[in-house]
């Protein structure tokens, strides 16, 4: 009988442990955002800073598939500024507040709901989940998938070690390299107007040529981004190149950039 009725004991302070909260994880203050890419996966979105006039947040270079911002409490809608390397965004969140009262020890919190994008210049976004998440974050949680329109044109090449280029050019677009670059992994734009682009690489040792060829199919993947060209079938015209060894890895071009070619210059 004794050990029951400590057992019974030990069972009622369980269950009010249970029931008393968290007062840090009831703070559902922040919204999760992924980049995407619209008909891909996910997006690696070089970010010098985000920065917001209604928090003090400020969030540094770096390349990231996800972000986590904070929702300002003084009112229903915050602000925040996304600066990348190509372009600059912007992004508003409207949302309800309402005052809950937790508990004596925890006090109140704002309860943040129906949230929504009220304005914004990327190609697409979408709320997924209209409740925003709580602090810390929850596995799996997400509340905003922000998408680009596929960039369908990057040829990925990749050298053995860092080689030092002092240009390159092509026979459609000026390449522009800073002074005194080294290259090891990097992506050169392909003609998406004819199915043959030429390189000229000019090396401290002397100029070499590559020139590949590529099939074009045109489609409409969404309509925010209207008719793209996709090239695939990759391959070399070895009548023109002159580079030491040129290895076809990948025949395919993608959005994020696989390795294409493998180069020995």
């Amino acid at each position: 009988m004794k050990k029951t009725g400590l057992f019974s004991f030990l069972l009622i302070i369980a269950v009010s442990c249970l029931n008393e909260p968290d007062c840090y994880q009831l703070n559902n203050n922040t919204v999760v955002i992924f980049f995407k890419i619209i008909g891909g996966g996910n997006d690696a979105v070089q970010l010098i800073s985000v920065q917001s006039p209604d928090t003090d947040s400020i969030f540094e270079a770096s390349t990231e598939s996800k972000i986590v911002l904070p929702l300002n409490p003084k009112t229903e809608q915050t602000l925040y500024t996304l600066q990348g390397t190509d372009d600059t965004n912007t992004l508003v969140f409207g949302y309800k507040r309402q005052v809950q009262f937790v508990s004596e020890e925890c006090g109140e919190r704002y309860y943040y709901q129906d949230l929504n994008v009220l304005s914004h210049d990327y190609d697409s976004v979408r709320v997924t989940n209209t409740i925003p998440t709580p602090e810390p974050e929850p596995s799996g949680a997400k509340n905003v998938e922000i998408f680009r329109c596929a960039i369908t044109n990057l040829l990925r090449i990749k050298f053995p070690a860092q080689t030092p280029v002092e240009q390159i050019a092509s026979d459609f677009v000026t390449i522009v390299l800073p002074p005194d670059a080294m290259l090891e992994d990097f992506v050169l734009p392909l003609n998406v107007n004819d199915s043959t682009t030429m390189y000229r690489f000019d090396f401290p040792t002397g100029s070499k040529t590559l020139k590949v060829r590529y099939s074009r199919n045109q489609k409409e993947i969404a309509k925010v981004c209207g008719d793209q060209w996709f090239l695939h079938n990759l391959h070399v015209n070895s009548m023109v190149t002159d580079l030491s060894k040129v290895v076809v890895a990948n025949d395919s071009i993608q959005d994020l950039p696989q390795i294409n070619l493998e180069i020995t210059p």
